[in-house]
């Protein structure tokens, strides 16, 4: 296994944190993430179609996770306002 690290803008459209693999890029085994909101705004993170209604609150320099995610998932995430920065750990 693997760890890899990103970050991702979050603002008013909903964006993937963590996308799914493509078949040809599957290993067999789930994914392990957790999310940092590094902005100064809170995140919604969820499934598609994710929204600040819907979606689990990440309050600004807080942490989420671990998350698993099967390979086939993708995590999204959105906010309110402003744009965000959310770190990402996942295990690959």
């Amino acid at each position: 296994m693997a760890v890899l690290t990103s970050t991702v803008s979050v603002a008013q459209t909903a964006v993937a944190l963590v996308p799914a693999r493509s078949r040809a890029a599957r290993v067999g085994h789930p994914r392990s993430v957790i999310l940092q909101n590094s902005g100064s705004n809170p995140v919604f993170v969820g499934g598609t179609g994710v929204t600040t209604s819907t979606g689990i609150s990440v309050a600004a320099a807080a942490s989420l996770g671990p998350i698993d995610l099967n390979e086939a998932d993708t995590l999204y995430a959105i906010s309110t306002t402003g744009t965000n920065v959310v770190k990402v750990l996942q295990t690959v």
